[in-house]
This record gives C-alpha cells, structure tokens and sequence, in this order.
C-alpha cells in the first residue's frame, strides 16, 4: 500500500492562506451577529483626541460641539439639538450640570425631552470646587456602560473637558500631559478647571 507523499511544509502554509482567502471571498468570516455580539462585550470607548463639529445640523443648535470616535462633547444642547442627536444613534447623555440647571437650561426641560426620545440621561454634578476622583468614577462607570453614542454635556464644555481628561489618565491609561491635551480638545478652558483637573490628576487611584 502505497502513502501519499506529504505535501512540502511552505506549500501546506501556501494552500492554508489560499483556503482562508476564498473563504473570506465566500463571506465565511464573523457573522453581524458575532461582530455584535463582541461589539456589546466591549465597554464603550473612543479615540482621546475630539474635533470640533462641522455640520450645521448639529454645531448650530449645541454649544461647544465635538467628537471624539462615537462620543459628543458640548455645553447646554437645545431641544432641536437633542433631537438631532437621537436621530444620529444617541442613547444616553451625561450631564454634568445639576438636576435644576438641567431643568431650566435652554427653555426646555432636557430631562423631559430626552425621556420622550428614549434617552437616559445620567446626572453627575461637578464643578471647580466640587470636582473630587468619585465624580471621575461614577463617570467611568456611566460611560462604559454603554456601547452606543453618548453625549456629554456641561454648560460650555469646560467641566467636560476637565472631566474627559481625568477619565483617560486614571482610566484609559494616557500621561497627564496627553490627557490635559485631549481634555482642552473637548472644551477645558478656564484656569479654575484646570487646576481642579490636575489636581484630581495628581490623586492616586483607588478603584
């Protein structure tokens, strides 16, 4: 009984690329089920750096407008704004503004509205004087809870950008430098702000 010779180590290889291309061809890879499947055990992320908003439909109704990967950052939206957010995937808003700043900002009743559009919106009060490291945490946790669009908001950006950047350095792993950076690219401006985020910057982390 005659053995088939073996086939040569590198054409085996050859013939296993071969077999993955046309299966990759014949749409044999991750299904949309798998990719959504993996897509949902990964925590809500985005890239550091955001950029401002150019589309009218949206920089002209919120304040401050930018965008980092799927994340919004800005000051008060308008109703107008918060619809056009919603039509673009926005499921949930965290706003760092109190209960009653958020009721009375802009003329509408943002909790109101954005419970009509099936939006939770997630309130964390911060400001200079109050911002503390658990305001950073319970951010986290709101944040990567969701994988899809989110909006954060403050009055102007600023204490957004402040609370962006104290999110990448004590949780995503970016130098303080990088992320005071990515931080004045969401809407940092005010040296009140900023001393306050370095400040919980240079507090170590404890969960």
């Amino acid at each position: 009984m005659h053995r088939r010779p073996a086939l040569p180590k590198l054409l085996t290889c050859s013939l296993v690329l071969v077999a993955g291309s046309v299966a990759a061809c014949k749409g044999t890879g991750p299904s949309p089920a798998d990719t959504a499947a993996s897509q949902a055990a990964t925590p809500h992320s985005a890239p550091p750096v955001a950029v401002a908003v150019s589309d009218p439909a949206l920089s002209n109704s919120i304040t401050n407008l930018a965008y980092s990967g799927n994340t919004y950052f800005a000051g008060f939206p308008t109703e107008a704004g918060l619809r056009e957010l919603k039509s673009r995937g926005v499921t949930r808003i965290i706003s760092l503004k109190t209960n009653e700043e958020v009721a009375k900002a802009k003329g509408f009743d943002e909790a109101a509205v954005a419970k009509e559009l099936g939006i939770e919106l997630i309130v964390i009060p911060v400001s200079a004087k109050s911002f503390r490291p658990e305001d950073v945490t319970r951010f986290r946790d709101a944040f990567e809870a969701s994988s899809a669009p989110v909006l954060v908001h403050c009055g102007s950006s600023n204490t957004v950008g402040g609370v962006w950047a104290a999110y990448l350095s004590r949780y995503r792993g970016l130098s303080s430098g990088d992320a005071l950076d990515a931080g004045r690219a969401a809407g940092l401006k005010s040296p009140d702000m900023t001393e306050a985020t370095e400040r919980v910057l240079s507090t170590p982390v404890s969960n």
